[in-house]
């Protein structure tokens, strides 16, 4: 199935784990509202479109897995945001193209670079 948007609407919710569960669908920009997260975890799934730049309201974020989904596009630079990110931002095993922002390099995790032949944006 897909991620309900009205998910956006339970703004005190801490931490949203998804992961493997055959999702497909977009990410829902809605996602955005929830700025009391600690941890979003949607990896694993067929998450297919752009990731939303609303995901860079998460500035509480400690976590935001997303890897090993169809995601598509480039990597907003308002994923540059996050203030408290100690488990990192995982994107690998995507379809992302185009660059990676300066802002964001600093929250990805791993070997991001070599793995998926990304290059810094300038």
């Amino acid at each position: 199935g897909h991620i309900p948007t009205e998910l956006g609407n339970l703004t005190k919710l801490e931490r949203l784990d998804l992961s493997y569960n055959s999702l497909s669908g977009m990410i829902p920009p809605e996602l955005g509202n929830l700025v009391r997260l600690s941890s979003l975890a949607l990896d694993g799934n067929g998450l297919v479109g752009g990731i939303p730049p609303e995901l860079g309201k998460l500035v509480n974020a400690h976590h935001i897995f997303l890897q090993d989904n169809k995601l598509t596009g480039s990597i907003p630079e308002e994923l540059g945001n996050f203030k408290r990110l100690s488990g990192g931002l995982k994107l690998w095993d995507n379809d992302l193209s185009g660059c990676i922002p300066r802002k964001v390099l600093r929250h990805l995790y791993g070997d991001y670079l070599q793995r998926e032949g990304f290059e810094v944006c300038e």
